[in-house]
């Protein structure tokens, strides 16, 4: 009896798991479709020039001011011990922060802000 209920369990996962492949497929680019190419000339699309450091590594940074920003400045703290590193070229680091009722350093308090680290400023 243990035996047939597994079987059946298993025989409902694996119908399940074909029947959602089935409309992932669907929703995907059509498998004739080459994005690659550009459509009026067949030649491969060059990668879009991106502007600005292309460093050797990002490092992505979020601060949650909460209530330690907004009671005692935390935060505003943690940016002045970041500003205080010197990061070489090869590295770029942006942070966003967001999540208080009050910044103490001039931030917006009503929307996220993302700044780059570039010497010893914060560009927003």
């Amino acid at each position: 009896m243990k035996k047939r209920i597994l079987f059946a369990v298993l025989a409902m996962v694996l119908v399940l798991c074909g029947c959602s492949m089935k409309k992932a497929y669907k929703k995907a680019a059509p498998p004739d479709m080459d994005i690659t190419e550009d459509d009026t000339t067949g030649n491969p699309v060059k990668e879009p020039e991106i502007p600005g450091n292309k460093a050797d590594w990002t490092i992505l940074m979020y601060v949650c001011g909460s209530d330690l920003e907004s009671e005692d400045g935390f935060a505003t703290d943690n940016f002045n011990e970041i500003k205080k590193i010197d990061f070489p070229d090869n590295i770029n680091l942006v942070v966003e922060a967001g999540g208080t009722k009050k910044w103490h350093n001039g931030l917006d308090d009503n929307k996220l802000t993302r700044m780059v680290c570039k010497g010893s400023i914060l560009w927003k």
